[in-house]
């Protein structure tokens, strides 16, 4: 007949410590994946019109293609739920590719024609593109373009002057990040892009739509 024998005093202590120690962290998990939920839908929200225009683009007979500005000195932010649910945890998260201006980049003058820029996230720069021609027309053309002096490739859409998107490897996207991949994370990732001049007109236009909204509600007789 076996005989229970009651904890001793250290032993309860330290049941208390585990037992503590596992509600800090499921408190922390817990509110770590709320912030990334209202993170992923901030995100989707960004995501939006892209989809659109990809959505009319895709339902199009994709034979009236317009020409696609120039890529050279453009900067777009880039918004993607994969990097969101599966990166590193940033502060002040940004992400975004930036064509370089011939101008400014004396030193390594391109043929006419190509171009060549970088991407950023995750604190660091995750890509240096190598030079590429970008296509003549806007759509639904898939370009593979080198980075890294060929280390890496990743697919580019130019959907429009204003929107792209990019499907970036995941071995790519973990490159300079100090943790490996989760291991549920997608092989490829993708980022939806916005033009920043673009976005931020489109930013103002609300503004003076709002500001107009209220000085008519203000003018209103109560």
């Amino acid at each position: 007949m076996s005989t229970r024998t009651n904890p001793t005093e250290p032993q309860r202590n330290n049941q208390k410590k585990k037992s503590r120690y596992r509600k800090r962290q499921e408190h922390k998990r817990r509110k770590n994946q709320a912030r990334i939920e209202q993170e992923v839908k901030w995100e989707e929200h960004e995501i939006c019109p892209i989809k659109d225009v990809l959505t009319k683009l895709q339902q199009s007979s994709q034979t009236d293609l317009a020409p696609l500005k120039s890529l050279e000195g453009r900067y777009f932010k880039l918004w993607s739920t994969d990097h969101v649910k599966y990166c590193t945890v940033e502060v002040a998260p940004t992400q975004y590719i930036e064509f370089y201006d011939p101008k400014f980049r004396t030193c390594d003058m391109l043929p006419k024609g190509q171009v060549s820029g970088h991407i950023y996230a995750a604190s660091d720069a995750m890509c240096y593109i190598d030079p590429f021609v970008h296509p003549q027309n806007a759509g639904l053309e898939t370009v593979r373009i080198d980075g890294n002096n060929k280390r890496h490739t990743f697919d580019a859409q130019f959907l429009d002057d204003n929107y792209l998107i990019l499907h970036i490897p995941k071995d790519l996207v973990f490159y300079k990040q100090k943790m490996k991949p989760p291991s549920k994370a997608p092989d490829v990732f993708t980022y939806y892009g916005v033009c920043s001049a673009y976005y931020e007109s489109l930013i103002r236009a609300k503004e003076r739509r709002e500001e107009q909204t209220d000085r008519r509600r203000s003018a209103s007789p109560a």
